[in-house]
Formats: C-alpha cells, sequence, structure tokens
C-alpha cells in the first residue's frame, strides 16, 4: 500500500470483514446461550482536513505536525474508534478541548506513574 487511501480503505474492509465473522459467532454464541463479546460500533474517518485546518492546529501546537501525521489527517480529518477504542483527534481538537486535556493527563500517567519522575511538557515544542 502506497498511500493513506489505500491503508484506510483497507483497514475499513478489515474492520468490515471483521464484525460480520464476529456477528456469526455471535449468533452461534446466543443459539448455545452464551454471551458474545462486545464490539464497539464500526466507524470511519471523517472527510480529509484542509490546509487551513491542518495549519490552525499546528499554529495551536506551535510547531509543525509529524508529516506522516498531517497527511494522513489531510485523508481522514478525525476517525472515532479507528482502531479499537482509540481515536484519531480531528484538526479541531488537536491542542484544545477537554478530550485533549484528558488525553495529556492519561499521557502522563501512562509514560510517568511514578512521583518523582519526569514530566512530559507537551505542549512546548522541541528547541
Amino acid at each position: 500500500m502506497d498511500d493513506w487511501g489505500d491503508l484506510i480503505g483497507y483497514s475499513v474492509q478489515m474492520r468490515l470483514r471483521l464484525r460480520l465473522r464476529l456477528r456469526l459467532r455471535l449468533r452461534l454464541r446466543l443459539r448455545l446461550r452464551l454471551h458474545g463479546p462486545v464490539l464497539n460500533d464500526m466507524s470511519i474517518p471523517h472527510l480529509g482536513a484542509t490546509t487551513e485546518e491542518l495549519d490552525a492546529a499546528e499554529a495551536r501546537l506551535g510547531h509543525p505536525l509529524d508529516p506522516l501525521h498531517r497527511e494522513l489527517l489531510s485523508y481522514g480529518n478525525g476517525w472515532e474508534s479507528f482502531f479499537v477504542y482509540t481515536d484519531l483527534f480531528s484538526t479541531d481538537e488537536i491542542g484544545q478541548g477537554p478530550r485533549w486535556s484528558e488525553e495529556l493527563e492519561m499521557t502522563q500517567i501512562r509514560y510517568f506513574p511514578y512521583e518523582g519522575a519526569e514530566r512530559l511538557d507537551l505542549d512546548e515544542p522541541d528547541p
């Protein structure tokens, strides 16, 4: 796969196939009176970000987005549950809002869980 369009299309196809397989298994389990697995709803990416939206996100961050991240957002400007329970933030969410703040706090907890650990200063660009 050479570009994000192909990769996104492939990802959506794989999720559809997985969903169909899980539905078949669920039907079988229901027949056997067992509880089947819970799967998050199927989702697809939003329409791609414009250059202006990407530039605004970078301005809020105070530094450029990684080139691959910028390119991905140009194909899909946000995607809820794009990988299990992980969301791809849209350009409107990058650098602002409650979800962004919550994720920054969770990043601190995940990577620096003990007292005295170095804190990430994600609001400041690298020199």
